[in-house]
């Protein structure tokens, strides 16, 4: 009772802001990730839908599917009950008492310690650095919590395969499966396999005085229950690993990860003491690097190891010795050729996760430490007993001999790194700042005299002094180290502008938002008083809150509803498709697996590519955007003008115009100290505005003219041009046009005449008195909305479910669909890119020979089975040309629309394509009047059915075959585990 009653203060105490004070997480994956998720799944399960779907992120998702939802995992169901954000802080305190409990039976029936030593195991585990960070990625603390019981399960196991033991494995592991982090579920799985393997080794090596076969058929038996104790529990959580392993077959990290991707983050040893030492201040590193268990605690351990029996202690220490090499990561030198031998290694990104069994085995080395206090200093002093076995106590050079060894062989190491790793070259980069070195050797020798000083105490008094003084510490490292950014429960419901737009108009579209997070909320000074008195860490976390919401960062358009393109997950999605299709934007940086468009893409994508992709919204922030002289010039939206290229603005805002500013990047010209330094052939801009009464002027603006004017129709530039890029980059120029007068500019146009390319990034219609309007570059894109963020409407916008007449076929590589998807001539709107034998699997009787002049690869089709196609109406400038005509014929009519559903009835005057906007998946299915009809994939990513004339009720559904498969084997599962539960009652009976 005492011990519960400790571990619930305990966490009380740790998560007394979230619990009580009413505070939430507001770091970026508790905030943007997992939030929307179990708010999704809630919202789902309450209406009495099972979540399959996701239609709001990455052009539509599957969401059961992907582990991290944690659909199936039984404490989720407490985020039914209450809002996303408080149901998330009381599972963070539920699974922190389950982890200390957990722990402290491990410690009691697995490692065989007193309750004091179990207690402080569970205390130091519960309470560790490692735990506390997960805290911002919820399924690995639930994964966690349950890895003790699965290291008691797999000893007890090891020592016997009972059949209740072997059923209460399976049930642990399935609970870690269901908590929906698959890294930790094969790191715990690892974990039991070692410790119960080597348990079963050490007892056959134990019994070999019987006779070899004996001991080792034993062994055998051993290690066959812990295995199928192991299957059975993944056998058991099939219902979420089948269809995870099905998306896992599409996904980016199908066949492994590379080398390079597989080690990132790993642990660098230059901060190893800043990992396993905390640091009480405002400054931690990177959370996936903490596991810190305290000055306390590391005392503790180094005692248990020196004093410990044989077996447990020399386990354990083995145990974190392998976790921190394989930690180190590429910085290991066992971890490159762990990589290529050991199975699962390569589909994980973050070796530093195996911190997690390091500093388990820590804990418990604390918790045996703690055993071995003694007011005898010969029990002490008998500090490598595990070494030594029964022998007399050593002397104290002896017993001091393994620690400088140890000592020495770090140095050892520290050095070697030094000469290859630039992070060691300094000993202040080894151990952080002279500040913080100066604290750990206080901290370190008051651990040291307090240990020392127990001698002199009675027994009772030293053993609480420590055990007080080891909680203490941890929990002022868990409020001071930074690993928590807490704030105001209204930073995660507050409804911020761009929210409240997109909720206002309903509809099948999806939007994109594009931001650096680089800008401040335009009411950042009524934000900041309204918080005055919190803590500068709320303050801030409260701020960056406000950010994400006002850009949707990626996962948070999933809470409130609003279908995105974009998306985040690091696991098994997004899809390879997806992270291909992201190759015909322009990106920034390489294109990588898990990186999000908003951060990848800073210009405004063209808005053809966004029509087909549904995408009527985009929204930016204006941390790119310029003020010269009191003008606003918007520039996320640029438009390149090749020779004779042509721009024209007609959709104007209604200004009263005195002068018109341009801003222009050249391609390719270094700046200069005189912009038009360079003599030569070049781009040369000629422009015409046009105003509402008939009024017309003209402009040219030339590099090679010295003086930005030409011509005796042409009004010259009011100043010579200011140059906005820094030298070494591309050069842009700002232009300020005067008008002879006033006007309300109807039309722009614009062409390049030259012989060089450049591009147009910015235009603003300047007013009297400075007052400016912006004007977007690209002729479909409409300002809409211009605050803190700015919202753009894509008129070239298709509806999720429309219908085509042409076909572009191609062989079935991503490569050939991305090259049609480029192709100036691909008509979004009248045809699709589809595989060729995806054509013909689906029956398509318009694939000819030579559709749309590309040759058709279907062997047998014929000529005379070509379609007719729309002419085609192409200018220099127009990346996704429009055609002149479409069939006549009404739009799909969607009579029901919900996650994984759409129902429409169409009517076509000839045989068609219905291409259904979302993400094509094998667990899709349709029925078109009823009957079942095959889908097929077009435009990398989008799926289609192929419908002959006349009007058609068309169903897509997704129902996957996986879970079926999956819930079967789990139902088989639990059969299984009640048969091996009960057989023990039904052979008594």
């Amino acid at each position: 009772m005492l011990a519960a009653l400790a571990l619930l203060a305990s966490v009380l105490v740790a998560c007394w802001p979230l619990l009580v004070d009413g505070r939430v997480l507001v770091s970026l994956d508790a905030f943007a990730y997992f939030y929307p998720n179990y708010q999704y799944a809630a919202a789902q399960l309450r209406s009495g839908v099972l979540p399959l779907w996701n239609p709001y992120l990455f052009a539509g998702a599957p969401f059961l599917a992907n582990p991290q939802t944690g659909v199936f995992y039984p404490p989720n169901l407490l985020f039914l009950a209450l809002p996303a954000p408080h149901a998330y802080a009381w599972s963070v305190a539920l699974h922190m008492v389950i982890a200390g409990v957990a722990m402290r039976l491990c410690a009691r029936r697995a490692l065989r310690m007193t309750r004091g030593g179990a207690l402080v195991a569970a205390l130091t585990w519960m309470l560790s650095g490692y735990l506390l960070s997960t805290t911002v990625h919820l399924n690995q603390l639930q994964a966690l919590a349950w890895l003790p019981l699965l290291v008691m399960a797999s000893d007890r196991i090891a020592r016997g395969a009972s059949r209740r033991q072997i059923a209460f494995a399976a049930l642990i592991v399935a609970l870690i499966a269901f908590a929906g982090h698959s890294q930790t579920l094969y790191i715990a799985g690892a974990t039991a396999a070692v410790w119960g393997g080597a348990v079963a080794l050490h007892l056959a090596w134990r019994e070999r005085t019987a006779g070899w076969p004996s001991a080792l058929g034993s062994a055998s038996r051993r290690l066959i229950g812990l295995a199928g104790a192991l299957g059975l529990g993944v056998a058991l959580a099939a219902v979420q690993l089948s269809p995870t392993l099905e998306l896992a077959g599409q996904s980016m990290r199908a066949g492994g990860l590379s080398y390079a991707d597989a080690v990132a983050f790993s642990l660098p040893p230059w901060h190893l003491f800043r990992s396993l030492l905390p640091s009480f201040r405002d400054d931690a590193i990177s959370t996936e690097w903490v596991g810190y268990v305290g000055f306390v605690g590391l005392g503790l351990a180094g005692l248990g190891l020196g004093t410990s029996p044989r077996g447990r202690a020399l386990g354990l220490a083995a145990l974190a010795a392998g976790a921190f090499l394989l930690a180190f990561g590429q910085f290991s030198p066992l971890y490159g050729p762990a990589f290529a031998v050991v199975p699962g290694l390569q589909l994980f990104r973050v070796p530093a996760r195996w911190l997690a069994i390091a500093t388990f085995a820590l804990a418990a080395l604390a918790g045996l430490g703690f055993d071995c206090l003694s007011p005898s200093p010969f029990r002490v002093f008998r500090s490598f007993r595990a070494f030594r076995g029964p022998n007399p106590p050593p002397s104290p050079l002896e017993a001091l001999g393994p620690g400088i060894a140890v000592v020495a062989l770090i140095g050892v190491l520290f050095i070697a790194a030094a000469r290859r790793y630039p992070g060691f070259a300094t000993f202040a980069n080894v151990v952080g700042d002279p500040p913080l070195l100066a604290q750990w050797s206080a901290m370190g020798f008051v651990v040291v005299a307090g240990l020392t000083c127990q001698l002199l105490w009675p027994r009772t008094v030293a053993r609480l002094a420590i055990a007080v003084a080891l909680v203490g510490e941890l929990l002022l490292a868990g409020r001071t180290g930074g690993l928590l950014t807490l704030s105001l429960a209204e930073a995660a419901t507050a409804l911020r502008p761009p929210e409240a737009f997109f909720r206002a108009d309903p509809g099948l579209y999806r939007i994109l938002a594009l931001s650096q997070q680089r800008f401040d909320p335009g009411d950042l000074e009524l934000i900041r008083a309204g918080l005055a008195g919190l803590p500068p860490a709320e303050v801030t976390g409260y701020i960056n809150a406000t950010k994400h919401q006002q850009t949707l960062t990626p996962n948070l358009p999933l809470a409130w509803g609003i279908a995105s393109l974009d998306g985040y997950d690091g696991g098994v999605l997004p899809t390879e498709r997806f992270v291909r299709l992201k190759e015909l934007f322009p990106l920034d940086s390489q294109n990588l697996v898990d990186g999000r468009l908003n951060i990848q893409v800073t210009v405004a994508p063209p808005a053809g590519l966004l029509g087909w992709l549904n995408v009527r919204y985009l929204l930016m922030d204006r941390s790119r955007d310029v003020w010269v002289d009191g003008v606003y010039y918007d520039l996320a939206v640029e438009q390149p003008l090749a020779p004779g290229g042509r721009l024209q603005l007609t959709d104007l805002p209604r200004q009263r115009t005195e002068a018109i500013g341009i801003i222009i990047r050249q391609e390719g010209h270094p700046l200069s100290p005189d912009p038009f330094s360079t003599r030569g052939e070049g781009w040369r801009l000629r422009g015409t505005v046009q105003a509402v009464d008939g009024t017309i002027m003209r402009w040219q603006l030339d590099p090679a003219s010295g003086d930005g004017a030409s011509g005796t129709d042409f009004a010259p530039s009011a100043h010579r041009p200011v140059a906005l890029s820094p030298a070494g980059t591309p050069q842009r120029l700002l232009f300020r046009l005067p008008l002879d007068e006033a006007m309300f500019p109807s039309a722009i146009e614009l062409r390049n005449e030259g012989e060089g390319i450049v591009t147009v990034a910015g235009l603003t219609l300047i007013g009297r008195a400075g007052v400016s309007r912006p004007v977007p570059v690209e002729p479909a894109l409409r300002l809409r909305y211009l605050g803190d963020v700015k919202i753009y409407e894509n008129l070239r916008w298709q509806p999720r479910l429309y219908v085509v007449y042409g076909l572009r076929p191609v062989d079935d590589r991503a490569e050939a669909e991305l090259a049609e998807l480029r192709s100036p001539a691909f008509q979004p709107e009248a045809e699709v890119v589809m595989p060729a034998a995806e054509a013909h699997r689906l029956g398509v009787s318009g694939v000819g020979c030579q559709v749309l002049g590309v040759r058709c690869q279907v062997p047998g089709a014929r000529c005379s089975d070509c379609w007719p196609h729309e002419t085609r109406h192409q200018t220099p400038d127009t990346q996704y040309p429009i055609p002149d005509s479409r069939p006549l014929a009404p739009d799909p009519q969607i009579v029901e629309y919900r996650a994984g559903r759409v129902r429409a009835r169409v009517t076509l005057p000839r045989p068609g394509l219905l291409v259904f906007g979302e993400s094509w998946d094998p667990g899709w299915r349709a029925r078109v009047d009823g009957q079942p009809a095959p889908i097929g994939r077009v435009n990398l990513i989008y799926q289609a059915v192929w419908l002959g004339a006349g009007p058609h009720d068309v169903v897509f559904e997704y129902r996957p075959t996986s879970l079926l498969i999956g819930a079967g084997l789990s139902l088989l599962a639990l059969v299984v585990i009640g048969v091996l539960v009960c057989a023990r009652m039904v052979i008594r009976s």
